[in-house]
Formats: C-alpha cells, sequence, structure tokens
C-alpha cells in the first residue's frame, strides 16, 4: 500500500510553539489579574491573551492529537481503493476529480489547513485535511502522485 506520510517531528514542533503561546497568553492574563494597571493596559494583556487562545488553542489541541497519532499517515491507498483516516474505503472508479484546496480563513477568522477534496459521482465529495503538515512542494508532489495513481487504476476494476 502506497500512503502519504507526514513528519512526526513537524507535528511535535508545530505543537510545541503553539503551547508556548498559549503560556504566554497565560502569562499576560495572570498579569490581568493580579498587576495593577491602568486601563490601557488591561485591554491590551487583556485582547492579546484572548487573542492568543483564539488562534493557538484549537491549533495546539489538533496538533498534539496529531503528534501523538499512532501512524503519521494522512491517507493511503492500493489498486483497488484509497483508504481514508476515518475508515472510509472509496474504490477509484467512483473517484471524478482530485483537487487541492488551498488555505483560507474559515468563519471567525480562524486558519484552516490545505486539503485534497476527492470529488466522487452524484456531486459528492470527501476532504484529505493535510493539518498543516506537509509544505507546499510536497502538496503539489502528492497531489500529481494522487491523480497518477488514479489515472492508472481508475479502469482496473
Amino acid at each position: 500500500m502506497e500512503s502519504i506520510t507526514y513528519s512526526r517531528k513537524t507535528a511535535v514542533y508545530k505543537s510545541f510553539v503553539c503551547f508556548v503561546f498559549i503560556l504566554v497568553a497565560f502569562i499576560l492574563l495572570y498579569e490581568v489579574l493580579t498587576a495593577n494597571l491602568n486601563f490601557f493596559q488591561y485591554a491590551y494583556y487583556g485582547s492579546a491573551s484572548l487573542l492568543c487562545f483564539w488562534f493557538f488553542g484549537s491549533a495546539w489541541f489538533s496538533l498534539t492529537w496529531i503528534a501523538v497519532a499512532n501512524e503519521p499517515i494522512l491517507v493511503c491507498w492500493d489498486k483497488t481503493r484509497i483508504l481514508l483516516n476515518n475508515g472510509k474505503s472509496i474504490p477509484w472508479k467512483v473517484v471524478t476529480r482530485i483537487e487541492l484546496k488551498q488555505p483560507f480563513l474559515r468563519k471567525w477568522a480562524q486558519h484552516s489547513p490545505a486539503f485534497y477534496r476527492i470529488h466522487l459521482h452524484h456531486n459528492q465529495y470527501e476532504d484529505i485535511s493535510t493539518f498543516h503538515m506537509l509544505t507546499g512542494k510536497e502538496l503539489t508532489t502528492y497531489l500529481g502522485m494522487l491523480r497518477q495513481r488514479w489515472h492508472l487504476y481508475k479502469d482496473n476494476m
């Protein structure tokens, strides 16, 4: 079976960086609660703390989970199907298109990772998240590999 993998070291590193920002947020929150500050300092430290929690809190949880996951595999496949991490199996013959969706801002201005979208028959699709684990070059390389395998295996069944 072939697969798209990521470096566990990258996941640990990115998780650690997010954790450092969360520690900074706790320090700022401690200052707001205990120090004798004027109104502008309260507003500045308080908003900086909230923004750190907002942007790095959810990223820390997801990256920590990815760093300790069983195997650093995003998706795997063989000659008959694509096997997603959620246990779904997609036969190559039902795939109509594979594309890469680049990062964008979600509602509430939180950054989302790039993902591969596998279009299926009847306007259905499945997404494969990259969890910010792949570089731009790896994203396009793996997209080419997925498309090549799809063209190779779609008529085998």
